[in-house]
């Protein structure tokens, strides 16, 4: 209802002719422009009387008809402008209703039979609802749209929204499945969140994509700390022998290698300072990996300066079976971040998922089944890459599943042939979400679980029963994948005991081992005490023991 009750007159036009004027009714079928009918004189065609009665203008219970003509002085013959208000008791049913004021004031139940459309060009909202009466708010909801007898979209009395229901318990609340291109946040705070890959919790399924552990390539390097430091990269010895032991991963999980295992390639890890190196915040912040998703740290290969072979330069990831076995037969995205140096000489950075029949992928021990890749182009500055693909069914040929990442370098190397990466993610689904950290604890005793190294702060307790019978029994938690069978070592590690002198040990074969727990004998260069006591083992630089793939 559109009301002003104060309104004394009226001026204005009716442009069209009122055909039918009844108890309580307008119908008009042309515009109208107007504020009161009280005290309109209404002629009738037909009888030729007219009425100023007030009261049979307005409600009276008189039909009339075939009303051609409105004579009143207040009522223009064309144009005019309505100075004071419109009162209707009944209805008024009109082709276009025009509201010149600065707002229209609703107080009815209104049915249309075709949309509704609110159109703005002023600078306010073009629909504006409040739920506030005197000041007081209202206890029904402030706006309800429902298809049919089903509720679709309901907006609370606290500002809440409700869909596919008639009430929010929470800000938002959902009756359905909510999808999305992605979601912002680190998720921290989510609930009732299953921990498989594809959502939630550890919907990425690479471990240590941020290449922040560095358990394993720490041991290859000739130091490092924690501050600013000059990388010192390692090399990859040539040979023909075993894949496992000339492979080196640059960081945990992740394995480098050329193909047939030639020289001439290098890797590290490296992280931000003003130079490019270190740990500096301020400056990571300026890069892509840390100004998108914060990530401080990346691996680092490169071909050797001067090195003239072509082949291949590998870093490659393995999944556990039971890692993968969910995703296959089902779309899965690919993502990364990388950059290349200044003398790259690759054409292009490959990238994709490799699957094999065994367990090694990542050291090249097992041959490449079936590749699903595409390629990068070379890039001086940090550029996000992606690759959506379905995997196959699972058989027994592509059992494995891994990650590769490589380049063909041609030419001679310059100083500066290298490949940097870092954020690897791999998800279900057809898009590139946000990187997901995981906590670093957590991360750590992932990385644990395939390889784990003490350093030459840890003490290793052992008891020597005599002067060539002594064991040292590991403590392995969190568990390894498999029990571990071989210790390795840097520069010679010594055992001392009680009242004896240093020895230095020149192996440390295991004896029994399981996931959980391994017994180490070592053999050392002369004989320790033959009374029975306490025994040390200290590491010159590390210890290490690996149940990797």
């Amino acid at each position: 209802m559109f009301m002003n009750k104060n309104a004394p007159t009226l001026s204005g036009q009716q442009t069209g002719a009122f055909n039918t004027l009844t108890t309580g009714s307008i119908v008009d079928t042309g515009p109208l422009i107007a504020a009161s009918l009280s005290g309109l004189a209404i002629t009738d065609s037909t009888t030729g009387t007219s009425n100023q009665n007030p009261s049979t203008t307005a409600a009276s219970a008189k039909a009339l008809s075939n009303v051609n003509a409105i004579a009143s002085a207040a009522l223009p013959k064309s144009g005019g402008v309505v100075t004071g208000g419109l009162t209707i008791l009944g209805n008024l049913i009109t082709s276009n209703v025009s509201v010149l004021g600065t707002y229209e004031t609703v107080n009815a139940y209104e049915t249309h039979s075709s949309n509704l459309v609110c159109s703005n060009l002023g600078t306010g909202p073009a629909l504006s609802v409040s739920q506030v009466e005197n000041g007081v708010l209202g206890p029904q909801p402030v706006a309800t749209f429902t298809a049919g007898s089903n509720p679709a979209v309901w907006i609370t009395n606290n500002g809440s929204v409700a869909l596919g229901k008639t009430w929010a318990s929470n800000a938002l609340d959902v009756s359905g499945v909510v999808s999305a291109t992605s979601f912002v946040g680190s998720g921290a705070l989510l609930t009732g969140i299953s921990s498989g890959g594809g959502g939630g919790m550890f919907k990425n399924l690479v471990i240590n994509g941020d290449m922040q552990i560095n358990q394993n390539g720490i041991v290859n390097l000739s130091y490092k700390n924690y501050g600013n430091f000059t990388v010192s990269f390692f090399g990859i010895a040539a040979s023909t022998g075993s894949s496992q032991s000339l492979s080196t991963y640059v960081v945990d999980r992740f394995c480098v290698f050329r193909d047939s295992y030639a020289s001439g390639c290098k890797c590290t890890q490296g992280w931000y300072n003003n130079s490019g190196e270190g740990h500096d915040i301020s400056y990571a912040a300026t890069n892509l990996p840390f100004s998108d998703s914060g990530m401080l740290y990346y691996a680092i290969i490169k071909r050797s300066a001067s090195d003239t072979s072509t082949t291949n330069i590998n870093m490659r990831y393995a999944f556990e079976l039971t890692d993968t076995y969910q995703i296959y037969n089902t779309q899965v995205t690919l993502s990364f971040y990388y950059k290349t140096g200044a003398n790259f000489s690759g054409s292009a950075i490959n990238y994709g998922l490799i699957m094999g029949a065994g367990e090694g992928l990542q050291r090249g021990a097992v041959s490449v089944t079936n590749t699903l890749g595409t390629t990068a182009s070379p890039s001086t500055s940090w550029v996000r890459a992606s690759f959506t693909t379905t995997l196959p069914s699972i058989t027994t040929s592509n059992l494995y599943l891994g990650l590769s990442f490589y380049y063909t370098p041609t030419g001679t190397a310059g100083s500066d042939d290298t490949l940097y990466i870092t954020g690897v993610q791999l998800e279900k689904g057809s898009t590139s979400t946000s990187f997901e950290f995981c906590p670093y604890g957590t991360k750590y005793e992932l990385c644990q679980r395939y390889y784990r190294t003490y350093d030459s702060t840890t003490l290793i307790q052992g008891l020597n029963l005599s002067s060539s019978i002594m064991y040292f029994p590991l403590s392995l938690s969190p568990p390894m994948r498999v029990p571990p069978t071989t210790l390795m070592f840097g520069t010679n590690p010594t055992v001392a005991g009680y009242g004896t002198s240093t020895f230095t040990v020149s192996s440390l074969p295991i004896i029994v081992s399981t996931t959980t727990s391994a017994l180490v004998k070592p053999v050392c260069s002369g004989s320790i005490t033959s009374n029975a006591g306490p025994l040390t083992l200290v590491a010159a630089d590390y210890i290490a023991i690996s149940a990797e793939m």
